[in-house]
């Protein structure tokens, strides 16, 4: 009863609103952080365990953090005989934040506690801009499928369409690749311990 009621709703808004216009869904977003534990009394002791511990990129390269992104997309075809189109698109995005995790022993320097803060600041707003740079590959992908004309087939639709999907996603790949360029891995962003 309530879905009913709502479309009405919408469907007397849309009749009373000439210029209003139909809002695109949004990719669904999930995120997940994990954590690797360090331990120490100095920054020498907590950088050396970022550096064994920390996650590993895809060539194997260490760092103290590091963000993964999962981008998918599922849709019905819809067959109207002569042509067929995409229907109810949904895009989704996994995100998973690895994280190093230091609990401060008594003996740790009041000096150390605040560094590590700062740099646990400036490690996650450098992740975050690979976050964002996701998400918003995941909207080009959520309004590229909703943009894409009926194809002759349905075998040629789904095509098209996944071959679309992929299409941005290597372009997001490359977005995040220039980030890391431009920011030294973060570096420039203030990402440095000790």
């Amino acid at each position: 009863m309530r879905v009913a009621t709502r479309g009405l709703l919408t469907l007397c808004l849309a009749l009373t609103l000439p210029f209003a216009t139909a809002r695109a869904a949004e990719p669904l977003v999930t995120e997940k952080v994990t954590s690797y534990s360090v331990e120490g009394a100095s920054a020498d002791e907590l950088l050396q365990q970022m550096l064994e511990l920390g996650p590993t990129d895809y060539i194997e390269r260490r760092a103290y953090g590091m963000t993964h992104s999962l981008v998918g997309w599922t849709y019905r075809l819809l067959d109207e005989g002569t042509t067929c189109r995409l229907q109810n698109i949904e895009v989704s995005l996994e995100l998973e934040y690895t994280l190093p995790k230091w609990e401060p022993p008594a003996s740790a320097p009041e000096e150390l506690v605040s560094r590590w803060q700062v740099f646990m600041e400036m490690l996650l707003r450098h992740e975050h801009g690979h976050r964002d740079t996701a998400i918003q590959g995941a909207q080009v992908v959520q309004s590229t499928l909703e943009a894409l004309p009926p194809e002759p087939s349905c075998q040629q639709m789904r095509r098209r369409a996944d071959s679309e999907g992929r299409t941005v996603m290597r372009a997001t790949l490359s977005q995040h690749a220039a980030y890391d360029r431009d920011t030294a891995h973060g570096r420039k962003q203030g990402v440095r311990f000790p």
